[in-house]
């Protein structure tokens, strides 16, 4: 195997590899420049998709954000290709969907990822170009990190994004956090996304500078993982990147020229000595709508842990935390989470990289009043822990459920997880890569951590979590702060108009549409045509064997995608099932189990408990088909135990109105998870004390997501269009949970018996053959009687059965005829805005429209399409885009995270209006790119076995389409026409933008709601403003969900 990879090719060197992934058949291989000093490792996997990962250590010792604003400015061209966009243009002519990045406070990671290797490898050279040689132009800083524009608003694409994220209480904690384990002059203590403070006086030059310093060959780590040949993956870096770098005078050789010190290693942030935290208490606030003394806040609890090289250490105490809070039986979940009154709905532990990592314990919805007593009730639990010593059996099953996810992650998500670990190398390991193999080999890890007895487990607990101190973070909820920033915003943009006058605002507007000109040069079309489209042929898909149970899931009509063999098989086991089970055969070491039930008519009394129920599902004591009952803490023990993963959730894929339980289980434990799945849905008890505890920290979770913009604007939306006694989404919703939580307390003290009875009915709605679709998936050839296993799953009488239904059974009378209604929630917990408009769409999977939609859906959406440049380029919005939803028949325009959303929308209308009109046209060019993107999108969404195998259950089962409609709709999408298009676009999106068609849902900051109810009603809509009521001291609402603001707002 070894020979495959050259030792030495061109000015690449091998540095170490082939080294085998202990968790997965992949294999991983690192060279070096010798001149350059550039990085790249190489991931042999074989699935359809190819992915990137450039990342670049980018340090910094200030909150200017400079790290955060080049992740945004690296895409507006280079030297090379000096065009903005030109990158994400040509990424989507080569099999991908443009590009993205993140950046962390230790390091700014670029990504791409492309269908099938030819694509990858055209692409390669012009994004290295990109990162290295970016053109970084003052006309990009305006439009991309921060202006004000002619009306004294401030907005910038970063700049937009902080403002939505700066007053979080995630954000402001994590900082916080920061601040109080690092001291001064060490780069852990930045807040790298940039301040917006920082943002206003930050300057281009600045940018530039940090760019020349940070983003050099030797400081760049290139990971490819897929099927890509290392010969020509190599010959490409050789022939483009080394030699542009020598052409730019940085071949300083393979550790970077004399003077350069490697970011946090060699550096001020460097790790010199054990650092030693002082116990500390901060207390911040965070706007929110909620009273301080009855809202949630949330805590954060961080110990300083070992070196991150000390591998052992580090995988020891991940399993640590696991044991102390990965479930309902675990020590601090049984003493703070499953109570009668909880301290908070949920807690997790998490490690942070660092050169010494940091070990976090989050606890979220913790009442006000028992905000100051957490760290205390921490400290003594984690004694207890100690007194009580570690429970060995559980323990043994946490390191046996840990190495089995290990595992699984191989098969979902194996790009991610050597990123991960290659990143984490790339910033801390040695240099030659001597820590890889280390890396790489967490089951050997895993082997000698099975072999620790208590004692080993006890001194880790003391020695990292008991004796050392920690630092706190406790976040209060404000209402005062909220109106505080309220008024701040008001003044700054009064003070604004009147520093720079009506002339000054008007040479503002007219700086910013002149950076737009030069931003938007057009690319050259020799450009764009000399990126060939890549043959759709080389895409290596993943293939899926499908059999039926024998009975009413082999007697459907659609026999097609029927593997002869393998139904073979499952009819050699000579059981008839009454229940829909499909078999979807591919190469894996686990089964899923999927039960997707979707009952039509439930009574509304009823459809309220869902929630609860969902919530309560692995909670409750159940009794086995064999007559013996268990305690809810062995049904936990024994799922932990057997499983790998289990859920229950509403909604699936494309398909909101189901209700899918799912169980995850190694091969050899299959017949194990099959009669979990049955005991689970038909012998749990419905025990109220425990139900109580769910619905305690259900409603206690409402405050958290209250506070967020874009799940009101969710919500709110959901709540206009869906029929709230027959939708499950919406039963599930913030507004149903709000409006029925206290009844639902009342019920349980005035009438438990009848309670209890409501959910047995509820449950019989669910269960019911009827309503219900099994999938299983995984090895299915290789299992012992995977049909047979479910014949204990009884059926009293033969059922009627029906088809899955769509929402669109489901819609609200303002869903099924969309028009004129706009409602605005005016929320004071944030500083931009979210907003959903949506009109009528096609209501068929195979809708003969769908194809010109998607295409004309990528011409508006993608990087640098239409509305990118438009409305995101602009800095009206962080996002804008339109989607398609079959489920419920609309067309949706979605603006997310917008100094103020009607500009947004009115932005995208007139952009709109002008294709309509001719004034814009849609090219062939563009058109070829956006097909080329479809076919990544399709591989996309089949990018591992299991997803293959769930796209087929999902389209075959519940869509009743072929196995691979989605591979089989590009020979129509490659049809398509520009006619077509426009066609659609008058047909199905021009609606969107005329009231008289169309609706919106708008959250937005109490500052902007005003301006964007004059803006909504100038165009047409009528516009209700509401806020939600103040809250009771039990977490309810006050007499309604809303207080409507309509008489106060409008015109007199």
């Amino acid at each position: 195997m070894t020979s495959q990879y050259p030792k030495s090719y061109g000015n690449f060197d091998l540095l170490i590899g082939p080294v085998k992934d202990s968790t997965s058949e992949a294999e991983l291989v690192l060279w070096r420049s010798r001149k350059s000093g550039l990085k790249v490792a190489l991931v042999a996997d074989d699935g359809p998709l190819v992915e990137g990962y450039f990342t670049v250590a980018t340090e910094i010792f200030d909150d200017s954000g400079r790290p955060h604003t080049l992740e945004h400015l690296i895409f507006l061209g280079s030297e090379k290709y000096p065009y903005k966009g030109v990158l994400d243009t040509l990424a989507n002519r080569s099999f991908a969907q443009g590009t993205n990045a993140w950046t962390d406070t230790t390091h700014t990671c670029y990504t791409m990822s492309t269908a099938g290797q030819e694509g990858f490898l055209k692409l390669l050279p012009v994004y290295v170009d990109h990162l290295l040689y970016p053109t970084l132009t003052d006309s990009g800083f305006t439009t991309e990190v921060f202006h004000i524009n002619g009306l004294g608003q401030e907005a910038g694409v970063v700049f937009s994004e902080m403002q939505g994220r700066e007053n979080t209480s995630y954000d402001l904690m994590a900082l916080q956090t920061q601040r109080l384990i690092y001291p001064e002059g060490s780069g852990y203590r930045s807040e790298t996304g940039g301040l917006m403070e920082k943002l206003r006086v930050l300057d281009c030059q600045q940018i530039r500078d940090y760019h020349s310093h940070t983003y050099v060959p030797h400081n760049v780590l290139l990971l490819v993982v897929g099927s890509v040949n290392p010969q020509e993956l190599l010959e490409t870096l050789q022939r483009t990147v080394e030699i542009s770098a020598e052409g730019h005078g940085q071949a300083h050789g393979p550790t970077g020229p004399s003077e350069w010190k490697r970011p946090w290693v060699e550096t001020p942030s460097a790790y010199r000595e054990p650092r030693k935290l002082v116990e500390k208490i901060d207390v911040i606030e965070f706007p929110d709508e909620e009273d301080d003394e009855e809202g949630m806040g949330e805590v954060v609890i961080t110990w300083l842990g070992p070196l991150t090289r000390d591998f052992l250490s580090h995988k020891a105490l991940d399993i640590l935390s696991d044991y102390l809070a990965d479930s309902a039986i675990s020590p601090f979940y049984k003493e703070l989470v499953d109570i009668d009154e909880p301290i908070c709905t949920h807690l997790y532990f998490s490690l942070n990289d660092a050169q010494q990592i940091t070990i976090d314990l989050n606890l979220s919805s913790v009442p006000v009043g028992a905000l100051n007593s957490v760290t205390t009730k921490v400290k003594a639990l984690l004694k207890k822990v100690q007194n009580d010593g570690i429970d060995m059996a559980r323990m043994k099953a946490v390191l046996r459920r840990n190495r089995a996810k290990i595992l699984d992650s191989g098969e979902t998500s194996l790009p991610s997880s050597f990123a991960d670990s290659m990143i984490s190398d790339f910033l801390y390991g040695q240099r030659e890569g001597e820590d890889i193999p280390h890396l790489l080999n967490d089951i050997q890890m895993y082997k000698e951590l099975d072999d620790w007895g208590r004692e080993e487990w006890l001194q880790l607990l003391r020695k990292w979590l008991i004796e050392p101190e920690f630092v706190a973070v406790v976040g209060k909820p404000s209402e005062k702060l909220s109106e505080e920033l309220k008024a701040a915003n008001e003044r700054r943009l009064e003070e604004t108009k009147k520093t720079y006058g009506e002339e000054g605002l008007k040479k503002l507007e007219e700086a910013l549409k002149s950076a737009q000109e030069k931003n938007d040069r057009k690319i050259p079309v020799e450009m764009l045509k000399s990126f060939k489209i890549p043959n759709v042929d080389q895409v290596r898909w993943y293939d899926v064997k499908t059999a039926r149970s024998r009975g009413v899931a082999k007697d459907t009509k659609d026999r097609s995608a029927i593997n002869p063999e393998l139904q073979s098989q499952i009819d050699e086991e000579g059981t008839s099932s009454p229940y829909f089970i499909q078999f979807d055969h591919v190469k894996s070491n686990f089964v899923t189990i999927r039960f997707y039930m979707y009952p039509s008519n439930v009574p509304e009394h009823l459809l309220a408990l869902l929630a609860i129920w969902n919530a309560a599902f692995y909670h409750l004591p159940l009794v086995r088909a064999d007559g013996r009952r268990l305690e809810y803490e062995e049904v936990i023990t024994g799922l932990d135990e057997d499983t790998v993963e289990y859920s229950a959730h509403t909604g699936w894929s494309a398909l909101q109105e189901l209700m899918v339980v799912r169980l995850k289980v190694e091969k050899d434990n299959y017949e194990k998870g099959v009669h979990w799945m049955r005991d689970l849905l038909w012998g749990t008890e419905f025990d109220l004390d425990l139900i109580k505890i769910e619905a305690t920290k259900l409603r206690q979770s409402l405050s958290a997501e209250k506070r967020d913009g874009a799940t009101m604007a969710s919500a709110l939306f959901d709540d206009m269009t869906l029929e709230s006694t027959k939708s499950l989404k919406v039963s599930m919703g913030m507004f149903a949970l709000m409006e029925y939580m206290p009844a639902f307390f009342e019920r349980l003290e005035e009438d438990p018996a009848q309670l209890k009875k409501d959910f047995e009915q509820l449950r019989r709605c669910f269960v019911d053959p009827a309503n219900m679709r099994i999938s299983v998936i995984g090895d299915i050839a290789g299992l012992k009687n995977p049909s047979s296993t479910f014949a204990s799953f009884k059926c009293d009488k033969d059922p009627i059965y029906r088809q899955p239904y769509l929402a669109q059974a489901v819609l609200s009378e303002l869903g099924k005829n969309p028009s004129k209604r706009a409602i605005i929630l005016a929320m004071g917990s944030i500083e931009s805005s979210h907003a959903y408009h949506a009109c009528k769409g096609p209501t068929a999977w195979d809708h003969p429209d769908i194809p010109a939609l998607l295409v004309l859906q990528g011409i508006l959406n993608d990087m640098e399409n239409f509305f990118w440049r438009n409305v995101r380029g602009e800095g009206l919005a962080y996002g804008c885009s339109i989607s398609l939803n079959i489920d419920t028949g609309l067309v949706y325009l979605n603006i997310y995270r917008a100094p103020m959303a009607s500009k947004a929308f009115l932005a995208a209308k007139e952009l709109v209006d002008r294709v309509e009109r001719g004034e814009i046209e849609i090219d062939d060019i563009t058109i070829e790119s956006v097909k080329s993107s479809l076919v990544y999108g399709t591989a996309e969404q089949e990018k591992t076995r299991p997803k293959a195998a769930s796209s087929s259950f999902i389209n075959q089962a519940l869509k009743g389409v072929g196995p691979f409609f989605k591979r089989d709709r590009l020979s129509l999408i490659a049809t398509v026409t520009p006619e077509d298009c426009l066609r659609v676009l008058k047909k199905w999106v021009s609606p969107l933008f005329n009231p008289a068609t169309s609706i919106a849902a708008v959250a937005a900051s109490k500052a902007t709601v005003g301006d964007i109810e004059d803006a909504l009603k100038n165009v047409g809509y009528q516009v209700e403003v509401r806020t939600l009521a103040p809250t009771n001291g039990d977490g309810s609402e006050e007499e309604s969900d809303f207080e409507s603001e309509e008489e106060s707002n409008s015109e007199e």
